[in-house]
């Protein structure tokens, strides 16, 4: 399993479990995402310096220090008045993918906690997808972030609860157990299920445009180019709906194995650096004297890597005591 791990992470994650499963264990469910990608806007590579950390906020003293790098130019941000925060955009190569890094203000350890206990999926997409174009000197730890996350109480409170009882658990179609001879197939509704005629559409000389359903459904369309068939794409719903079915005929055929999960172990690893240019260092002067934001990541500060066409966010995470790259003195 660790293996498997360091191979599908690159070598950056190592091991996901500390200690070999129990003989009893049938089964581990596992995942693994690797995400690495060019800044769109490098940071200036020697510009990178040790600087104070807040912890308890700026009106406290500093509890460590860390490399904070540096880095200017036009990058998406926005100053929420309602939720009091600051969000700003890092994007990637390719402007796919972004970081985003939320500051509340007078953000501290216990700051952070608060707001995060407020903060909805709602407010997040509508903190991203406010942010415009300013011009920006900002500074930002260099870090790395590794943690280990059981995710059992978590998946429970939000309602995944049946995976992890015995005897309520069906993972048939994860690892079906013994083909039942006499399963019965689910058929859904007429209603639901129209028969399409299409007898004669794939005939070279047919003229025949479209296919009539039965039930006073809608006609789906063909164009026929020669002896081709094209179709229109059908909806997301009725993809949904087919995929419901094909999951009740197959897994209606096999026995319950009496598999059921005991913990869900998330493990993240996330290495943030420069990766600039040399030649990128000169740029800073210039910005610095037309600045419209100044924008220092020196306390407790939230961030997340969202896949902008879709919006999913693919990383989230929270920072109030970064671990220094360099031994503390």
């Amino acid at each position: 399993m660790n293996a498997w791990v360091t191979e599908k992470t690159k070598g950056k994650i190592k091991s996901i479990l500390a200690m070999p499963p129990s003989e009893s264990t049938r089964v581990v469910i596992a995942s693994a995402l690797y995400f690495k990608a060019l800044w769109e806007h490098p940071f200036f590579a020697e510009m990178t310096f040790r600087r104070p950390f807040y912890t308890n906020g700026r009106k406290s003293p500093a509890t460590m220090e860390v490399e904070m790098m540096s880095n200017g130019g036009k990058f998406p941000y926005y100053k929420d008045p309602t939720l009091k925060c600051e969000i700003m955009g890092l994007p990637y190569k390719g402007n796919a993918t972004t970081m985003y890094i939320i500051v509340p203000s007078d953000s501290s350890a216990e700051r952070l906690k608060e707001f995060q206990r407020t903060l909805t999926q709602q407010d997040v997409d509508r903190l991203a997808d406010s942010t415009e174009p300013r011009c920006v000197v900002m500074g930002f730890p260099k870090m790395k972030i590794e943690s280990t996350i059981e995710l059992r109480d978590v998946l429970s409170s939000l309602g995944v609860q049946s995976l992890f009882q015995a005897g309520e658990a069906n993972l048939a179609m994860l690892s079906p157990g013994e083909m039942m001879a006499d399963a019965p197939i689910t058929l859904r509704n007429p209603e639901n299920n129209p028969i399409v005629n299409c007898s004669n559409i794939f005939n070279p000389n047919s003229t025949e445009k479209l296919c009539e359903t039965t039930d006073g459904t809608k006609k789906i369309l063909f164009k026929k180019f020669g002896d081709k068939v094209g179709r229109r794409v059908v909806k997301r719903d009725d993809l949904d709906s087919l995929r419901e079915l094909v999951n009740e005929q197959s897994s209606g055929n096999f026995q319950n194995p009496g598999l059921y999960a005991s913990n869900v172990i998330h493990k993240v690893y996330m290495d943030i650096t420069e990766t600039g240019t040399e030649a990128a260092a000169s740029t800073a002067i210039a910005l610095a004297r037309s600045t419209e934001v100044t924008f220092r990541v020196d306390v407790p500060f939230l961030f997340f890597i969202r896949h902008e066409f879709t919006k999913t966010i693919l990383f989230w995470g929270s920072v109030t005591e970064p671990t220094p790259s360099f031994p503390r003195t």
